[in-house]
């Protein structure tokens, strides 16, 4: 049920998902990506599952793609094959955020790239002080992928999604608390004015806002 590469552990109904390259920094590669959607479809169909735990070996939760592996001396793949591998690969996120049971991701060391998008696509996340977030695609030349542009976007709105891909700042988990305490500041304040927040389908409107309605 479990490789080297991913592990999974199952005790008093919680499985542990672990993404097991330290040494790459639990980077994606094909052998991680489809373990992981091995790892994820158990979770969802195993009925002694009644939670999940997905974290990262090594102090680190994942930096994304394995740059470096996709760079050594492989033909390129057609387009097509790209997108049905890219396709297969990101089932993982569809799963962990379709699964009807709660979904935790323990984020430490780095959350990046693909694996900021995995993360996201769980129920929860908990972060240590310490955790360095990025979306990082555009640092590669890449848009978003494994359903981040979709679950920043109903996270935080429109405008603050694409500022983060965009822009892709290196993020604290105080920066971040910080963040949160600022716009529920802002809801404090505009609901005491009496004054209605923007809503997301502005473009600079924030989920969260309409959620305070």
């Amino acid at each position: 049920m479990s490789n080297d590469i991913v592990l999974q552990h199952l005790a008093s109904g919680l499985l542990t998902i672990t993404m097991n390259r330290p040494d790459r920094r639990n980077a994606l590669n094909p052998e991680m990506t489809m373990g992981l959607v091995s790892a994820a479809r158990r979770a969802a169909e195993d009925h002694e599952v009644r939670a999940v735990l997905l974290k990262g070996a090594g102090g680190t939760f994942c930096v994304g793609g394995d740059v470096k592996s996709m760079a050594e001396g492989r033909a390129p793949l057609p387009f097509e094959a790209r997108m049905s591998n890219l396709r297969r690969a990101m089932e993982v996120s569809r799963i962990l955020h379709e699964m009807s049971k709660p979904v935790v991701a323990q984020l430490d060391g780095a959350a990046a790239g693909a694996g900021l998008s995995i993360a996201l696509a769980c129920d929860l996340r908990i972060a240590s002080e310490s955790v360095k977030i990025t979306t990082a695609f555009a640092k590669v030349g890449l848009s978003g992928d494994y359903g981040g542009t979709y679950f920043l976007t109903q996270m935080l709105g429109s405008a603050k999604a694409r500022e983060l891909y965009l822009m892709s700042p290196v993020l604290t988990a105080s920066k971040i608390a910080a963040a949160n305490r600022s716009l529920h500041s802002w809801l404090g304040a505009m609901a005491g004015s009496g004054r209605a927040p923007p809503c997301n389908g502005g473009r600079g409107g924030s989920s969260a806002a309409c959620a305070a309605r």
